[in-house]
């Protein structure tokens, strides 16, 4: 399944970038068929289109920019799988498209530099200002620097695909993601529990409207059900990833519901909630989706994601509560806490 590969970890390390992310993302890929059931032939295939979508979506991105991380090139692989999945929800083959490309790339370009604590408040106001500006049509002077220069050649990419006079819900789904994305740079701001509920909306709005625009994407338009179930699909992946992402975003000060929370009963109930809320968000798409096996490929992932965390950062639970949710796990906790590294040493071991 890695087809060719280095005969060592030192040629593994004088590979090109883009050869590095195209062998992680196989790897990754190896992960998540050890979480889910095998031998639904559909599954199978639509893990087998995911794997050349990225091995595609890796070769155009160091095209794109010659010099972009792996880190960069990974976290936008990560929305790439999520309009794939909705690709199959809507019973279309996984594929790479002009838009889905441009829409992931977006991310380490205008999400990562708006949250990066080192940006100066100027330079983050000047960004947001530009980059609303160029969402509704105007031209902002983009070629003043690198970076707008880059955001408007993917958003020239997704305006060549969908035409802002044919599709406005497209471009209306690009500016809502935005306006999330601006009133939530609070959240950067730390801490606030008097101001729970508030924090708790923008952190759903901004995730429901970041696959919203991935639906929109796919079909170019979407029904009134059909959006709310992707929405709720957002809100999901970002509970999940906030839960995922709990040691990072306590370093750089970030604030989440599962920070908040802090440790013990208060992340468990939270937890607890997000694991119920897995169950009824896909028992609620399945009423939508005439896609019998992804609901529960989604649910299973979303699932071992989420327990994968728990077992990682077991240390903010009270050991009652872990042993609970220790017999819903189908390994023991260390060993899905160990799981990160473990990948890790199948990639070293794959290069041997």
């Amino acid at each position: 399944m890695f087809g060719r590969l280095p005969v060592s970890k030192a040629r593994y390390e004088r590979l090109a970038p883009g050869e590095r992310a195209r062998l992680r993302a196989r790897v990754r890929s190896w992960i998540a068929r050890s979480v889910v059931p095998q031998g639904d032939h559909n599954v199978d295939l639509f893990f087998e289109q995911c794997e050349r979508v990225a091995d595609g979506f890796i070769s155009r991105a160091k095209d794109f920019d010659p010099a972009l991380p792996d880190r960069d090139i990974h976290q936008a692989l990560r929305n790439q799988w999520v309009f794939n999945s909705i690709q199959a929800f809507c019973g279309r083959p996984a594929s790479l498209t002009p838009s889905s490309f441009a829409y992931s790339m977006l991310y380490p370009l205008t999400d990562n530099r708006l949250d990066a604590p080192d940006l100066p408040a100027a330079e983050r106001a000047t960004l947001v200002r530009w980059l609303s500006s160029r969402l509704a049509g105007v031209d902002a002077g983009e070629r003043e620097d690198d970076r707008r220069a880059q955001i408007a050649r993917l958003l020239d990419i997704i305006e060549g695909e969908f035409p802002r006079g044919g599709f406005p819900d497209v471009h209306r789904s690009l500016l809502a993601i935005h306006n999330a994305q601006k009133q939530a740079l609070v959240l950067n701001a730390g801490e606030d529990q008097d101001r729970e509920a508030e924090l708790l909306m923008l952190t759903l709005a901004k995730g429901g409207t970041s696959v919203l625009v991935d639906g929109y994407l796919v079909t170019g338009t979407l029904d009134e059900n059909l959006g709310e179930n992707l929405f709720g699909y957002g809100v999901l992946l970002q509970l999940i990833d906030d839960l995922q992402d709990l040691d990072e975003d306590c370093a750089n000060g970030h604030s989440t519901p599962f920070r908040r929370a802090g440790n013990g009963p208060a992340l468990e109930g939270l937890t607890n909630k997000l694991l119920n809320f897995v169950r009824s968000e896909c028992r609620r798409m399945s009423g939508v989706s005439a896609v019998p096996w992804l609901l529960p490929l989604i649910e299973q992932s979303c699932v071992s994601l989420i327990l994968e965390a728990v077992a990682r950062y077991h240390r903010f639970y009270d050991f009652p509560w872990l042993r609970m949710i220790g017999e819903c796990m189908p390994v023991p906790v260390d060993y899905l806490g160990g799981l990160r590294t473990r990948m890790n040493r199948r990639l070293e071991e794959a290069l041997q």
